[in-house]
């Protein structure tokens, strides 16, 4: 169980909500004001070469890290897939948030990420996942990231009857925490949708 899933837990056993903070990294300076208005969890966006964001996460001590970067930057690291997950494992990273990440291309990664304390893939679920969400969460940790959007961003304006019926389908199969990805910046933009779920990022 890596850093990641043990504060999930000890949030779950508390019984508090799960919120992880998103943040662009190069926005991110740690000081104890900004420690402050985070919860313990952050998720570092970043869209460049990863070797700065790398530089970034050796920086930051306090918190549960998650990055969230693109596809193609993962999979043209100059160190392979196998130096990517121990450069970021060393850097104290312990989720990987891969965007546009091929349900096909997963197996690549996943095979470099079988060690229980190291960092972990999370799998996205979006509405247009429809029935391969089972076999989608087969090898899911951490938490279930659950976004409104399709893949192309042409599903982001949903009636709230789908998104329910969407986050229903979802937890009736997940057995790790449910997380919400709506792009809000407010708890109170979720109020329909917090009784399916465990919690929430908030975008800073």
């Amino acid at each position: 169980m890596n850093q990641l899933e043990q504060e999930i837990e000890r949030l779950i056993k508390e019984e508090q909500e799960i919120v992880i903070t998103r943040i662009d990294a190069d926005k991110f300076i740690e000081s104890e004001e900004q420690e402050q208005s985070i919860q313990s969890i952050i998720c570092l966006t970043y869209d460049k070469k990863l070797e700065g964001l790398l530089d970034i996460c050796k920086k930051i001590n306090n918190q549960v890290l998650i990055i969230e970067v693109p596809f193609h930057r993962v999979f043209s690291y100059p160190k392979g897939l196998p130096g990517f997950v121990e450069d970021f494992k060393a850097a104290g990273v312990s989720g990987f948030h891969i965007l546009d990440l091929p349900y096909e291309e997963q197996g690549q990664l996943l095979v470099h990420l079988l060690d229980e304390d190291g960092p972990c893939l999370l799998q996205e679920i979006a509405v247009s996942s429809g029935d391969r969400v089972p076999s989608i969460l087969q090898t899911a940790r951490g938490f279930v990231w659950c976004n409104d959007k399709g893949y192309s961003e042409s599903l982001s304006v949903l009636p709230g009857d789908y998104k329910e019926y969407y986050l229903y389908a979802v937890g009736a199969v997940a057995m790790i925490p449910v997380i919400l990805d709506f792009n809000v910046q407010s708890k109170e933009e979720l109020n329909d949708y917090l009784e399916n779920a465990n919690g929430y990022i908030l975008n800073k």
